[in-house]
């Protein structure tokens, strides 16, 4: 009777620890496609407008950024705690958009949209590198650049860390794991 209950907790204990290990997996398998999708649209994009001669050179230097954050989980986590910090301290202020960027965005109308998925998809696919803190980041870029489909004034957020208010970024009650 004894051998047949311990058999029985142990297959239990089992099941159970088959069952969270396949859903763990399912469920880092399920961040590392999105990870890849918003990687291939902030790649295909990026490429668009690095092909383009009239691309700002303050564009490139953030596609550049972007891109090394993508591959560099340290980096990317490194980019969301300041940006976190920054957005808080200048929660009040607005961003103020790049004039070449804003002449760029003038000449070029079409690639107004591209350049938005290329900087939008790079911070995307950063936070999917780490299933801890890219919540957080997730949270924090949507609500800084919540309604903001100026691409100007989405680089100039990501440039400066700068962002309407940010009740979700108070460090005082959240934590990185």
């Amino acid at each position: 009777m004894t051998f047949t209950l311990f058999a029985i907790f142990t297959a239990l204990a089992s099941i159970t620890i088959l069952f969270r290990t396949y859903s763990r997996a399912k469920m880092g398998l399920y961040r590392l496609h999105k990870y890849e999708f918003y990687a291939q649209k902030f790649f295909g994009a990026a490429r668009s407008l690095t092909d383009t001669s009239e691309t700002p050179d303050s564009v490139v230097e953030v596609l550049e950024f972007l891109n090394e954050c993508i591959v560099n989980e340290p980096l990317a986590r490194g980019f969301f705690e300041t940006y976190e910090r920054v957005a808080v301290a200048n929660a009040s202020k607005s961003p103020s958009s790049s004039p070449d960027v804003q002449e760029f965005v003038h000449k070029r109308p079409e690639l107004e949209k591209v350049l938005a998925e290329a900087l939008e998809s790079g911070v995307l696919a950063m936070t999917f590198l780490n299933d801890e803190w890219g919540v957080r980041g997730r949270a924090l870029f949507a609500e800084s650049v919540v309604g903001e489909r100026r691409t100007s004034k989405v680089m100039a957020t990501l440039k400066s860390g700068k962002g309407p208010e940010l009740p979700c970024a108070r460090t005082d009650s959240l934590s990185y794991a």
